[in-house]
């Protein structure tokens, strides 16, 4: 049966209004992966919506029984090590190709999930926000009273955010005003009121409560972020993996992660 889901711990003040429908294992910091006979997917946390939806199709379909763990990068990563580990692992294209250049996934063996662009998120109910331009964008980030982006140690789309606020000079200009936003819902603070405004992938912000998307960021600003699966070296499952790479790059689970906020790779 498919188990949606063993999530890691999040210690954010929040963590009660986070807890939704999902399990929350707070045993260890480090998941507990089936062994042969249970296909085990590792992913990370963004992709969390459209997986679990693509996976419940999957196993209906197939009748394979499926367990997946969401995790941050650090997490991902440690994840792989030893002799229990998961079958296919599903993290940013940056990701994945490190993985590969490590010998810890199968070369070859990699399909593409899709993409997300970056965007602005407000509370519900703020005024609309000018984003038609970079010196529209830079602004509406200057002037907000308070910046929220995803931690870039943990998220692919923090990165990117980083990257971005360096370029435009903005880092320092806004530094005493921002904080980084961690766990499973990293842009929660935005939807409870706690913080003006953020910058994170769309996905993210189309699934946060409370929270709206001001737009994405003006053209020349945007920042694609790829995400990938890939079948780990020595995966116990290794044939039930290789059916669930085919399934990923069908119009089933093509639809799921398009109904969850990200665009086919062109």
């Amino acid at each position: 049966m498919f188990k949606p889901l063993s999530i890691l711990p999040d210690f954010a003040a929040h963590i009660a209004r986070l807890a939704g429908s999902l399990t929350l294992s707070l045993g260890c910091l480090t998941p507990a992966f089936a062994g042969p006979g249970e296909l085990t997917v590792l992913s990370l946390m963004p992709l969390k919506e459209a997986v679990s939806d693509a996976l419940a199709k999957f196993e209906k379909d197939t009748g394979l029984p499926v367990s997946v763990h969401f995790v941050n990068r650090s997490q991902l990563k440690s994840g792989l090590h030893g002799s229990e580990h998961p079958d296919v692992v599903m993290a940013s294209e940056e990701v994945i190709a490190e993985l590969e250049k490590a010998g810890q996934t199968q070369k070859d063996a990699r399909a593409a999930l899709g993409r997300t662009g970056l965007g602005v998120v407000t509370p519900q109910g703020a005024p609309a926000t000018d984003l038609s331009s970079p010196e529209a964008f830079k602004q509406a980030i200057l002037q907000s009273k308070s910046l929220i982006y995803a931690d870039p140690s943990e998220n692919a789309g923090g990165q990117q955010v980083k990257t971005l606020m360096d370029q435009l000079e903005l880092s320092a200009a806004v530094k005493a005003k921002t904080q980084l936003g961690t766990g499973n819902n990293p842009v929660a603070p935005v939807g409870f009121g706690d913080v003006a405004m953020g910058v994170y992938s769309i996905n993210e912000i189309l699934l946060a409560k409370g929270a709206k998307l001001a737009g994405p960021l003006p053209a020349p600003l945007q920042v694609w972020i790829r995400y990938d699966a890939a079948m780990v070296a020595g995966a116990p499952n290794n044939s039930e993996a290789k059916r669930l790479m085919t399934y990923l790059v069908g119009a089933q689970a093509k639809q799921s992660f398009a109904s969850k906020g990200f665009e086919a790779i062109p």
